[in-house]
This record gives C-alpha cells, sequence and structure tokens, in this order.
C-alpha cells in the first residue's frame, strides 16, 4: 500500500490514469500498464496504487527495487525502471511528481470545532482568540495563548506551552514542547 499523505492532514482527491498524469505534469508516457493511481509515496514505501519518482542517480537501485505502480523519472533511467511499473518520462521529476501531489492529495480546509473536543481533560488551558481545527488533540495540562491557529488533525502533548499568536499546522508536538509566540511550525 505504500506510505500516503497523513490523513489527519491530507484529503485524497482520488484515482488518476497514467495518461492523466503525463498530461496534468508535462510528462511522456513511456508505458501504460493501465493502473490507477491513488496517492504519491517515496519510492522505496510505494505500493502498486502509489506513484514515485526518481530525481537523481544515486536513487538508481531505489528505484529498481521499488514497488511503485508508476514512477516518474528522467530519460536516462528508463531501463532500470520495474518491469512492472508504469513510467511517466519527465525533465524535472521532481516537480512532475509535485504537480501530481497536489492534484492527488488537498490539504484539509481550517473548519473549526470547539476547543473542549480537543482537550484531553479540563487542565489544558485555551486562551480568548484562539482557533482549534477539526481533528485536533490537545495533551493535558497544555496551555495555548491568545489568537494562536492549531490546524485540522494537530496533535499537541501534554504539558505544553503554546505562546501567544502561534499557528500550527500539518505538525504532532511531543510532550514539554514550548512555542514562543509567533512562532509558525508546519506552514
Amino acid at each position: 500500500m505504500g506510505v500516503a499523505p497523513d490523513p489527519r492532514f491530507f484529503e485524497t482527491l482520488g484515482p488518476l490514469g497514467v495518461s492523466d498524469l503525463a498530461a496534468l505534469t508535462g510528462g511522456e508516457v513511456f508505458r501504460d500498464t493501465g493502473i490507477s493511481v491513488k496517492r504519491v509515496a517515496p519510492l522505496a514505501t510505494a505500493g502498486p496504487d502509489g506513484l514515485g519518482f526518481l530525481g537523481d542517480r544515486k536513487y538508481s537501485e531505489a528505484l529498481r527495487a521499488s514497488r511503485a505502480g508508476c514512477v516518474i523519472i528522467p530519460a536516462f533511467a528508463v531501463d532500470a525502471a520495474p518491469a512492472e511499473a508504469a513510467v511517466i518520462v519527465s525533465h524535472s521529476p521532481q516537480a512532475s511528481w509535485a504537480a501530481a501531489a497536489l492534484a492527488l492529495h488537498r490539504p484539509l480546509a481550517l473548519s473549526t470545532t470547539h476547543a473542549s473536543e480537543a482537550m484531553e481533560d479540563e487542565s489544558v488551558a485555551i486562551e480568548p482568540g484562539v482557533v482549534v481545527g477539526q481533528g485536533v488533540r490537545i495533551g493535558r495540562g497544555t496551555r495555548i495563548g491568545a489568537n494562536s491557529v492549531i490546524g485540522p488533525g494537530v496533535q499537541i502533548g501534554r504539558d505544553c506551552v503554546i505562546g501567544p499568536n502561534v499557528s500550527v499546522g500539518f505538525a504532532l508536538i511531543g510532550d514539554r514542547v514550548i512555542l514562543h509566540p509567533g512562532c509558525r511550525i508546519g506552514q
């Protein structure tokens, strides 16, 4: 299956065919196996429905060993592509992969929830003006400063101090972490 973008932070938009991906990324289909690509992932963890890319020759062995259903690669690497994989040739594989990622996954929108739903217990202190996204979890003893924004899916550990005007998104924060006023994490 492979590692996909974390569903706490991203919505998967649905599968795309190889020719659609090539058109979207400016690449050229070298081999189309008829698969539908559902997610992006690194070469080492991409599964049969995943899309990986090779951006540097030093990862040629990872390309050969990959179980990705589709790969975006430069022309020099065609011979190293797994025989079972669909292949898209691109002049800039990393940029093509990033364009595919945007088409396959969208960050969750900041829709707010009541802060009490996110709190582990009543020892959590949330100051006025704090915005808490859906799916947030805040550990006991943590303080969130005024006017901070905690994005969807963020998890904050126990006994943390989050200063005022802090923005946290796409992050898992451990225990006893201090984020100073105005800090931006995961943006």
